[in-house]
């Protein structure tokens, strides 16, 4: 659509310019000189997981912002129209990619289309690359949600703005609401994305959380890879500390995911969550999140803002628009917009009412102080390139009478309480006990391990983990053992199923019906699915390239994989979706005081049981018999009549559906999003390199390794969990290329 709207208006650009021309000098002359656009590119993400939470609600206060502030609708203080009177003209990119390629669009937006300011951006690592080059090109840039600190601490910058609050301000606000809550705090715990944004927020936590409560000690330090999904190990980890608060700044589906999870298993009845970026997901998980639980918006934003003329219409406008309440993303650009507006109007005062020069906008940026929706903005350090605003952080509480979500018991801390000075750095500050600026007083300190690993916990999530890899990768070895076809399609079989199942399981529960018929809808959209998929692959793709050489055959299935994520976004779009009621309906269990989830026991189960009818129908059946013959040697088996064209069909519709029931049944227990195929495809492949490329034996060899080494390690030593299943991988393939299970190959004379 926005590429049709730049044509239409290049068309009528052309009309106009024509009619233009033909008219007489003298009514030309009489003619007041229209005054140029602004053009204004706008970066966010509109694909991809961070899409749904961030940047499609920041996409659409942008909408918003651009058409009022035209048309002169906004209240006071921006009453007037576009920027000093100039229209604004948005372009829209997505930020999905590489940061290479982030900066190749950036140079793009200002070198090729022009382009007088941008406003944009979610991550911090995109932040941190076109900063630079922004200075380069001395293109007036406004980042709208990146939390970093490192923006304008690492290095002074001119054409660099930020008018929301870095992250470190969220981290301490919620170290002093947890001291709040929880004036005796003896220890915490900790579960984070392991990138920068999950490291640095921990980081932030703790050294605030030393500085106002130094008796308290840290438990447990869990830091899991970004978009896992699965946290069984972890919430394990976390029950068997006695820490009375776990700090998280997850988001998206992995935040949606760890709430569902750890719900079903007690962890809050035991620990208070602080999610410091948790107000995005209260209105689209409501009732799941326990009450009590503490929630930030990094700054006083959504239903924590005040009540003023300004943020009651942006409310009402964004209510109106997109029938849903604007979250912390949507208020981020919105006074990113408004900052930019400030700067530009008082640049064009101080130049009689003309339009100001790029260079003119900046100076007036600097130090600049605004009015956003939802607080005051002051560009009050980073040299004035940097804002500050006060924040706020509430409890949760599901309002059953009115059924809607809430947040209660908010405190406001002051930007001074929250964020570093202006001659220091946010770590420096932190270091030194966080010393209030001159005139401010914020106090908030207060008085004040024991890890009980258990081989239980060990144990069972490792067979948990393991068991959904199996069933994941016993398809993909099935496939290699018998066509030598290594088909790395299979991710986009587990994530159709898993959005096939995610959708059944929303039609099923909408009306009403039992819960045991909600795994019957698992089970049949996985089957469906895979059945359907397996079959037009296979039929026109696979089949015209068997014999080929197995570089090609990967290729085209790395291509299939490629088109088949795409396909998957045009059916479902961007946001994610959740079908959790399997999981929590399941209930859960204790052993040895530990609780578990009897969906994901039902899990290991069914895997188990899988296992067993591979092995039954591989040495007991005349079609096992067949395979058998096919995968020793394919020429042979033809001559002695083997239909082998049915058995590789046959063989990979079996695959697919294997495929694809992995992720229908990984459903309920996560926040099903765009690229969820992309990481299970890679683990898969290490199950089965572990195992051996093509052994059954291996498949389940090789799960029970990497799931059981990845539990030891999230309970023992968090920060290699990555590491420890890579670790292994390398280790079997050192000492046995082919793999612990691998058949061997038989000599063709």
């Amino acid at each position: 659509m926005q590429g049709m709207n730049i044509r239409a208006c290049s068309v009528r650009k052309v009309v106009t310019a024509a009619l233009f021309a033909a008219l007489p000098m003298t009514a030309v002359a009489q003619t007041a000189p229209a005054v140029p656009p602004v053009k204004l590119g706008i970066v966010t993400f509109l694909t991809g997981p961070a899409a749904g939470p961030f940047g499609i609600p920041g996409r659409n206060s942008a909408e918003i912002m651009i058409e009022m502030v035209n048309a002169g609708k906004v209240p006071a203080p921006y009453a007037t129209a576009g920027l000093a009177g100039a229209p604004i003209v948005p372009k829209f990119v997505d930020e999905a990619g590489s940061t290479a390629n982030q900066v190749t669009e950036f140079r793009n937006l200002v070198q090729r289309d022009g382009m007088n300011a941008i406003v944009g951006y979610v991550s911090s690592g995109n932040c941190l690359a076109v900063a630079p080059v922004a200075e380069e090109l001395k293109a007036l840039t406004v980042f709208f949600d990146c939390g970093t600190p490192r923006i304008f601490e690492e290095k002074p910058l001119k054409y660099v703005f930020r008018a929301t609050p870095h992250a470190t301000m969220d981290n301490v606000a919620a170290a002093r609401y947890v001291l709040k809550k929880f004036p005796d705090l003896a220890s915490f715990s900790g579960i984070n994305q392991n990138y920068a944004w999950g490291q640095d927020s921990w980081r932030d936590f703790v050294a605030a959380m030393k500085a106002l409560a130094p008796k308290a000690t840290v438990d447990k330090e869990l830091l899991p890879k970004l978009f896992a999904g699965e946290f069984g190990a972890e919430i394990s980890a976390l029950l068997t500390t006695n820490s009375k608060v776990v700090h998280s700044s997850f988001w998206d589906g992995d935040l949606e995911s760890f709430i569902v999870q750890n719900g079903a298993r007690g962890l809050p009845a035991r620990s208070t969550m602080v999610y410091t970026a948790g107000e995005t997901a209260m209105f689209r998980l409501g009732a799941k999140i326990p009450d009590g639980t503490i929630l930030g918006a990094r700054g006083p934003h959504g239903v924590m803002a005040p009540d003023t003329p300004l943020n009651n219409w942006f409310r009402q406008v964004y209510e109106d628009r997109f029938a849903t309440a604007p979250t912390y993303p949507a208020y981020h650009m919105a006074q990113s917009i408004l900052g930019l507006k400030s700067a530009w109007e008082k640049a064009a005062a101080a130049k009689g009412g003309q339009q100001p020069a790029i260079d003119d906008v900046v100076k007036a940026f600097e130090g600049l102080e605004f009015e956003g929706p939802s607080a005051r903005i002051r560009m009050a350090i980073g040299n004035g390139h940097q804002g500050i605003s006060d924040i706020a952080y509430g409890s949760f509480r599901f309002n059953k009478a009115e059924g809607k979500a809430e947040i209660v018991d908010i405190v406001r801390y002051p930007a001074e309480c929250v964020n570093p000075p202006a001659n220091m750095t946010s770590t420096a500050w932190l270091e030194a006990g966080m010393p209030p600026a001159a005139g401010y007083s914020c106090t908030s300190r207060c008085k004040g391990r024991h890890p009980v690993i258990t081989v239980i916990a060990i144990v069972t999530d490792g067979l948990v983990y393991a068991a959904w890899l199996f069933v994941v990768a016993i398809g993909l070895t099935l496939i290699f053992g018998v066509m030598k076809i290594l088909n790395v399609a299979h991710g986009a079989f587990y994530a159709f199923g898993a959005y096939a199942a995610a959708t059944a399981i929303g039609l099923y529960f909408d009306r009403g019906w039992p819960v045991v018929g909600g795994y019957m809808a698992i089970a049949t959209a996985a089957i469906v699915t895979g059945l359907l998929m397996g079959y037009i692959l296979e039929r026109v793709f696979l089949r015209r390239v068997y014999g080929k050489d197995e570089v090609v055959v990967v290729l085209i299935t790395y291509a299939l994989f490629l088109i088949l994520e795409d396909v998957l976004i045009l059916i479902w779009g961007t946001d994610g979706r959740s079908a959790y009621q399997p999981y929590t309906e399941a209930g859960s269990f204790t052993v040895g005081g530990l609780p578990l989830s009897v969906y994901d026991i039902g899990l290991v189960g069914f895997a188990g049981v899988l296992a067993i009818a591979a092995s039954y129908t591989i040495k007991k059946t005349t079609f096992g018999r067949l395979l058998t013959a096919v995968i020793y040697d394919r020429e042979t088996a033809a001559a002695f009549g083997v239909d082998v064209s049915r058995v590789y069909t046959v063989t990979f519709l079996v695959g697919a559906v294997l495929g694809a029931l992995g992720g229908a049944l990984t459903a309920p227990k996560i926040s099903v999003t765009p690229g969820l195929g992309v990481e299970v495809i890679v683990l898969a492949f290490a199950v089965v390199a572990i195992g051996g490329m093509g052994s059954m034996e291996g498949a389940l060899v090789g799960a029970l390794i990497v799931g059981l080494f990845r539990a030891g390690a999230v309970h023992l030593v968090p920060q290699l969990e990555l590491f420890a299943i890579y670790a292994v991988m390398a280790l079997v393939l050192v000492f046995r290329p082919q793999g612990l299970f691998s058949r061997a190959q038989p000599r063709k004379i």
